[in-house]
């Protein structure tokens, strides 16, 4: 590889004039400073290209949100460009080959798109020039499915929760099973993706109230009543006026003020994408000292990542890079409390080989309020 050049994509439909299309461009989609623009009416003509140059071009996938877009609508109709209906976004690199032709090159192409260019969960790509992935409107149908549960065999359970990516294991699928039947109904689809989002681990903290049985014959009766809110319990301080039973934990502060602290990992979402990962992790901090009536003042963070320096050949399979992951992680802090104005105040991140294929992404807010 000798270069590679990223352009922005964006795709407009609706009835403009060129004039129109013209200071569209100007006025919303480039810096004029530092950027130039061009446009053509799809589909297209392929782009002329050098035999050493190859075209990959990213877009969101269908479904996932595009703020950009959004904004584009928005500010196009408040500029008077009433005439912008849809709007989509997406990105352009051009790689410039060494010693390589374009023709032999695709299959390098597509393994650089998914390694370093797009992430395989949220965008798709093509190697030449993609269609616009307009968000499709459609009307609620108000149709309810209904899953056959009460019937069904071990085996049928265990498929079930795998064909619907509810990761339930065999019990907890039998627990549905023996309130449908005692109940003599069966599912909605809404009520097994609820019970299955209720009863993840991300949600339920299955591991931390879970009863553990050591080699040596003691139980454990969850590690978190064990070994956080007993001590917490045990040492019963004054200045603690809330703990354990909230959406945040709240201290006094000087007598007339107190102040509330909220911490959360989002760990495996950020392993999937890392920068919404981090992002609605920030979010739900802020979500919960908000929950308390408090107002969030700070945020914090503590993110460990594996190796920077490790090679794709020692990633286990569908594994972001490390290097990936720190750099979306940092963009989803900084960029959910930047935009409503709450700094980042402190945090700390370490590098560990244990974090190689799922970071830990701990979130935290500070709130404060009149006694």
């Amino acid at each position: 590889m000798q270069r590679i050049k990223c352009q922005d994509l964006y795709f407009i439909e609706g009835q403009l004039s060129q004039k129109e299309l013209q200071q569209l461009a100007l006025k919303l989609l480039t810096d004029p400073v530092t950027q130039s623009a061009s446009w053509a009416e799809l589909p297209a003509p392929p782009s002329a290209l050098e035999s050493d140059t190859v075209i990959v071009e990213v877009s969101p996938r269908p479904g996932v949100t595009d703020p950009v877009a959004h904004e584009i609508i928005r500010a196009a109709h408040e500029l008077g460009f009433g005439g912008v209906r849809r709007a989509a976004t997406g990105q352009r690199f051009l790689l410039t080959l060494d010693n390589e032709s374009a023709s032999t090159f695709i299959d390098s192409a597509n393994k650089l798109a998914a390694q370093l260019l797009a992430n395989p969960v949220i965008h798709c790509w093509v190697v030449g020039e993609i269609a616009p992935s307009f968000l499709q409107e459609m009307e609620s149908s108000g149709a309810v499915e209904i899953i056959s549960i009460c019937n069904l065999t071990d085996e049928e359970l265990l498929a079930l929760s795998k064909d619907r990516r509810a990761a339930l294991d065999l019990a907890e699928m039998k627990a549905i099973q023996s309130y449908c039947v005692k109940e003599n109904r069966e599912l909605t689809d809404a009520e097994f993706e609820t019970i299955a989002q209720t009863w993840s681990e991300h949600c339920g903290h299955k591991t931390f109230k879970a009863k553990i049985e050591l080699n040596d014959g003691r139980e454990i009766n969850s590690i978190l009543k064990t070994y956080l809110k007993s001590a917490t319990d045990e040492i019963n301080a004054p200045w603690v006026l809330s703990a354990f039973v909230d959406n945040a934990g709240i201290i006094d502060l000087d007598g007339e003020n107190e102040v509330s602290f909220k911490v959360e990992t989002h760990n495996h979402p950020s392993a999937i994408e890392p920068f919404g990962g981090a992002n609605t992790g920030v979010g739900g901090v802020i979500r919960d000292v908000l929950g308390v009536s408090h107002k969030p003042i700070a945020n914090t963070d503590v993110l460990c990542f594996g190796p920077q320096n490790i090679t794709f050949d020692q990633l286990p399979q569908g594994v972001l890079h490390p290097r990936r992951v720190m750099s979306g992680v940092v963009a989803g802090v900084q960029d959910y409390g930047n935009k409503i104005g709450i700094p980042t105040v402190n945090g700390a991140i370490l590098f560990d080989e244990g974090y190689t294929a799922n970071p830990l992404v701990f979130c935290g807010c500070v709130g404060i309020a009149p006694k």
